[in-house]
């Protein structure tokens, strides 16, 4: 604990991150860099960042902020979402006024409520604690007085259990702001078509078919007090995330070997649970001279358990001797601390930023009457700067990353550098609205909590799914070039991505054979090299059609101890957003093909999918229906040479859901839009249930 203690107030000596300007004190720019007009009123270039204008359009579309920010460039424009998405299929980190946020946070304001939005293509330094993807930080209009405001949104099918619901009540005055959110997603999905095959070779196999029934629920639940007064902004937030899940499957099955031929009837089935509640605490102060410092703490206390049954009995009394009934427990205790904080100032004409991030993770975990306590620690400290020379922006950033794991009693530590830059180039005179960016990074990746403790699941009565506690830090140097055009006038978008990356002794799923059992288990692989590739683009033929296709190109190349990888995918899709009746009357369609994609020795394809949503607004409410198509041919497989797995599911109740869907918002008097700051940091990876023993929410 003193470690801790020592890791947690160097964090806070070292730390410190971005700036808003003297102009704007809600905008993440410190800097004073001649603005670049690309679009007018639409795009400016600010060297790090483009900021995003709505128009009357985008304003008015959807019932929302995260809805109407959909509609802008570099977006993907969708309907009755909590996420935000980049044209490149990345998730969006949201912040709100400066202040890390998530879109079911920004579903609370409308279109009119926001001034303008700032879209950095890679975080800069002072959010890489949070994210290494994009962001966008979304300034809203600042109001005084009181005022009440509440915003529900329900869409639920009506063909089967499947729907996602959202209440947020807010009083806000011109210093303080109180917010009490829930926010719900559950399941109940019947009759889903599985079959499941395990070949260990010489003969040796099983196989299973049946039906199962998955239900689900993932409640979040939020209170939020924040101050904001002068320069001085903090926030503190308490909430809980509940995550119940089972898996029931009724099946039969066949067991062969060489002297045997078994049939029989039994069950597969999963439970899980995962309880998380944290704290969470946010201070921001401005100086009037564009500086600003953060810091922002975040303890997480969780529990979880998974407890799985396999069960085979045979239709011939002669063949009882090989009936089995197996048990997966796993039960989890797990505690996180993060820290994060931050510096930025004005310097040369562009800006510098200093930042460093501080986690401490421990599990808890007993299996099989094993008690297994991994826990890590992990410091980062960077600095970054913002410069523009004319039309080039160039975003350097440089740091020291100290990773340290714990398990089984054996302690791995390793300190490496991290390097990235990000440049970006903007045209002018009649190359206006075109664009190239890039961005080159190498840096050391650690394992989770997950991968690193070695609690066992069985998948078979031969086959295993368990971590790995010799799991290594391992190096990925990538780069990210994008080259676009926006019109000037709005009506064309047009954008190519290569994204090549190069791993040394990634961690991978991999399928070994030890002791009679086969091991699902993480391993670290040599060399690991994948390239993307992504066209995408807008097109709008008319003021209330938008065309929206895209292709992608998947490459990997890899081995595995069992096998060489060479994987080649093509992926298309797209989408028609139609706005009529002044924007009262909304439709988009969407089709994408299915995804395919390698994790070590396994390879899992999603379904196709198609959706329509039709919305209808009148005054504070809108109504609407959606259909979904999915579920249909969806399988992971490892054929190797000396083994196959193969799980494939059809969820026939996802080929034809339709649902309904609901908005209401009011606001009774005026108030200051404060910023929003909700959960932040997330401990995906460290709760101690994986893919193969939680039951989730899909």
């Amino acid at each position: 604990m003193k470690k801790t203690i020592t890791y947690f107030f160097a964090t806070i000596i070292l730390g410190v991150q971005t700036a808003y300007s003297q102009e704007t004190a809600d905008s993440t720019s410190t800097h004073k860099i001649d603005d670049v007009v690309i679009t007018a009123d639409k795009i400016v270039n600010r060297g790090d960042h483009q900021d995003l204008y709505l128009s009357d359009e985008n304003r008015n579309f959807g019932t929302n902020a995260l809805e109407a920010v959909s509609t802008l460039p570099f977006f993907r424009t969708n309907l009755n979402s909590t996420s935000l998405t980049s044209s490149d299929m990345q998730n969006v980190f949201i912040l709100i006024n400066g202040v890390p946020s998530t879109g079911a946070n920004l579903r609370a304001y409308k279109g009119d409520d926001i001034k303008k939005v700032e879209y950095y293509n890679v975080a800069p330094p002072e959010y890489m604690g949070y994210t290494m993807g994009p962001v966008a930080n979304i300034i809203v209009k600042k109001r005084h007085d009181r005022a009440y405001t509440g915003y529900f949104n329900t869409s639920n099918s009506v063909t089967t259990g499947f729907g996602t619901n959202q209440a947020d009540l807010t009083y806000s005055d011109s210093l303080n702001m109180v917010d009490l959110e829930y926010l719900i997603d559950y399941r109940d999905i019947k009759d889903i078509e599985r079959q499941t095959e395990f070949d260990y070779g010489n003969g040796k196999s099983s196989r299973y078919s049946g039906k199962n029934n998955y239900k689900g629920q993932y409640h979040n639940i939020g209170a939020t007090y924040q101050r904001y007064q002068g320069s001085h902004l903090f926030n503190a937030k308490l909430y809980a995330i509940i995550s119940p899940g089972q898996d029931n499957e009724n099946r039969s099955g066949i067991i062969q070997s060489e002297n045997l031929y078994y049939q029989g009837n039994g069950v597969n089935n999963l439970r899980s649970r995962e309880n998380t509640y944290a704290a969470d605490m946010y201070y921001r102060y401005l100086w009037d001279n564009g500086r600003m410092f953060f810091i922002n703490v975040v303890n997480t206390l969780g529990s979880s358990y998974s407890k799985s049954v396999q069960s085979m009995i045979s239709d011939d009394p002669a063949n009882s001797d090989y009936d089995y009934e197996q048990h997966s427990d796993i039960d989890n205790n797990s505690y996180s601390l993060i820290a994060h904080a931050g510096f930025a100032s004005n310097l040369w004409g562009g800006m510098f930023s200093l930042a460093s991030r501080y986690s401490y993770r421990q599990l808890n975990q007993k299996s099989f009457g094993t008690t297994y306590k991994p826990h890590s620690h992990n410091e980062r400290l960077y600095v970054g700067g913002i410069w523009q020379f004319g039309q080039i922006g160039l975003n350097p950033l440089a740091g020291m990353d100290i990773m340290s794991q714990t398990s089984q009693g054996s302690t791995y530590t390793t300190a490496a550098p991290y390097f990235r830059l990000n440049a970006d180039w903007w045209g002018e005179g009649k190359l206006k609205g075109a664009t190239v960016q890039l961005m080159l990074t190498t840096s050391k990746n650690a394992a989770t909590l997950d991968q690193i403790t070695e609690s066992r699941t069985y998948l078979d009565p031969w086959m295993m799914s368990t971590g790995n506690s010799e799991l290594k830090h391992y190096w990925t140097t990538m780069a990210k070039l994008n080259i676009g055009y926006y019109d000037p006038e709005g009506k064309i978008l047009v954008t190519l991505g290569i994204n090549p990356s190069y791993s040394h002794n990634k961690i991978a799923s991999t399928i070994t054979a030890e002791e009679g059992m086969v091991n699902l288990k993480p391993c670290n692989i040599s060399d690991y090299f994948e390239c993307n590739t992504f066209l995408w683009g807008d097109w709008k033929p008319f003021k209330w059609l938008k065309l929206s296709p895209y292709l992608e190109h998947y490459y990997s190349k890899f081995n595995t101890p069992l096998q060489e990888v060479n994987f080649n995918y093509w992926r298309v899709g797209g989408s028609v957003t139609m706005s009529l009746l002044s924007n009262k009357l909304e439709c988009v369609l969407a089709v994408n093909s299915p995804t395919k994609e390698y994790d070590g020795d396994l390879l899992t394809r999603g379904s196709d999918q198609y959706a329509c949503i039709v919305r209808y607004k009148i005054g504070n409410w809108s109504v609407g229906a959606q259909y979904n198509y999915s579920g249909h041919n969806d399988y992971t497989l490892a054929d190797l040479p000396a083994f196959r797995y193969y799980k494939n599911e059809n969820r026939k109740p996802l080929y034809y859901k339709v649902a309904v869907n609901a908005t209401y918002s009011f606001s009774v008097g005026r108030s200051r839009r404060h910023a929003r700051k909700t959960m932040n940091e997330s401990d995906t990876g460290n709760t101690g249930l994986n893919k193969f023993n939680k039951a989730e929410v899909k």
